[in-house]
């Protein structure tokens, strides 16, 4: 994820330089492996497994919730796969992955709104001008 945003804008594009033999984003498999064994390290697993469950809870919320919404919008998009039960399937997974998301530790919530906020004066200080969509619309 963290190589995508970079080679769209939203990151400085060092971060998507490929390794010129293997072609594969290394800058950022070393960063993100030495900050996860860093994390794994020095928090307890429990808080460490909690904050992983956060991001990618919420994160499937936000694709379930976008598959709606790009289904009603721009239904005449091209679509790469069949989604049977639309739109009860992903918004069974979006309120399932609330649900549990209600069981996480008000620690991890004030963590996570912590790294939100971080993410979000990146996307305001650098990525919002420097994103490819930005460029594209003038």
């Amino acid at each position: 994820m963290w190589f995508s945003m970079s080679r769209d804008g939203l990151l400085p594009g060092w971060f998507a330089k490929l390794h010129p033999v293997r072609r594969v984003p290394s800058r950022v498999t070393w960063i993100v492996g030495v900050g996860s064994a860093l994390i794994a390290g020095f928090l307890p697993i429990r808080e460490a497994a909690e904050l992983t469950n956060i991001g990618i809870l919420l994160a499937f919320v936000v694709v379930c919730v976008a598959v709606i919404v790009l289904r009603y919008r721009r239904p005449d998009a091209p679509r790469t796969f069949r989604l049977p039960g639309m739109p009860v399937v992903p918004a069974l997974g979006a309120a399932f992955s609330l649900w549990l998301i209600t069981y996480l530790a008000p620690e991890t919530w004030l963590r996570f709104a912590v790294w939100f906020v971080l993410g979000a004066i990146v996307y305001a200080l650098y990525g919002y001008r420097r994103s490819a969509l930005a460029r594209r619309r003038g």
